[in-house]
């Protein structure tokens, strides 16, 4: 097979296992390759295994069936998909990769140095060892964990316990209530849609254990798109008032008001006095989940990001 100028790709799905290399494709038979530079690879559904790690010139995208499959990635940035059943195991080599599982049933293996690489995962799922970044799919309450790197983690539409653990580590709740745990770390918790907000967009996610002065909420200037922002891409102080109760919390003019018995912290979009739980005034995060007389961490403006 010769794929000649340009960028080839071979595809091959088989229910026998599957070896690549630079050169050739090995499965049922064997198939001479020249000029492949990326391959999409699918095993069958009685447990194969997709070795692609001998091959360096490009991208592969390779996964397995309904067994318990061995995927094993190349040198490129590339995809690994578990499939759908079975206890699968996937290293994914160099490059940044993007592991596709179903959840703690199958195991992500990554050595030092071995790129940047993400988890996307159907159900609850714990980082090993030299893997960055988690992101959660689908509609079901799954939780995601952190390791001792600094990770990144998505939430997903549901309502998501999501723990970085050791490192310094960003957590993003999404859609539904969620509960961000930052663990050990100078945390980031970050607040984004990609669009203006809408309450349904956030939901109320709580945050067990802000550590002030270390930790920072962000919150996305898309999202937040009436903010300004002040020195140093903090919050600016004018936008932002502490209070210490619900009627003065919904009848304030800033537009992110903190209150400090209740570690409820809102938005109010248009600077004006509002009606508590209407789409212009929302709680969007809560900083004392025991709900506790003292129990809420002292923030200002400055532990308040705003990004792009």
């Amino acid at each position: 097979m010769n794929g000649g100028a340009g960028i080839d790709r071979v595809t091959e799905f088989s229910d026998f296992n599957l070896t690549l290399t630079n050169n050739a494709l090995v499965g049922e038979g064997t198939d001479q390759l020249s000029g492949i530079e990326t391959a999409l690879l699918r095993g069958g559904n009685n447990g194969t295994v997709v070795d692609a790690s001998q091959f360096t010139l490009g991208s592969v995208d390779i996964g397995g069936g309904n067994g318990n499959d061995l995927l094993f990635g190349g040198s490129g940035n590339d995809e690994l998909d578990a499939g759908s059943s079975g206890s699968d195991t996937l290293r994914g080599g160099l490059g940044n990769d993007i592991y596709e599982v179903t959840g703690f049933s199958d195991t992500v293996i990554e050595n030092p140095g071995g790129g940047i690489d993400t988890v996307e995962s159907d159900g609850s799922f714990t980082l090993g060892a030299n893997v960055e970044n988690l992101d959660l799919k689908g509609f079901d309450a799954v939780n995601g964990t952190g390791n001792e790197l600094n990770n990144f983690i998505d939430g997903n539409r549901a309502n998501n316990t999501l723990n970085g653990g050791v490192g310094n580590d960003t957590l993003k709740g999404s859609q539904g209530d969620d509960v961000l745990i930052g663990g050990v770390g100078n945390d980031q918790f970050l607040f984004s849609t990609g669009n203006a907000f809408r309450f349904d967009d956030l939901g109320v996610d709580t945050i067990t254990n802000f550590s002030v002065g270390s930790d920072k909420i962000v919150l996305s200037k898309t999202t937040f798109d009436t903010l300004f922002g002040g020195a140093g891409g903090t919050l600016n102080p004018s936008e932002f008032e502490v209070v210490d109760s619900f009627s003065e919390q919904f009848s304030s003019n800033a537009k992110i008001t903190y209150n400090s018995v209740r570690g409820n912290l809102c938005f109010n979009r248009n600077g004006s006095v509002v009606v508590g739980g209407d789409a212009e005034g929302n709680i969007i995060a809560d900083l004392n989940p025991s709900n506790t007389s003292g129990g809420s961490p002292n923030i200002s403006a400055a532990d308040i990001l705003i990004v792009a």
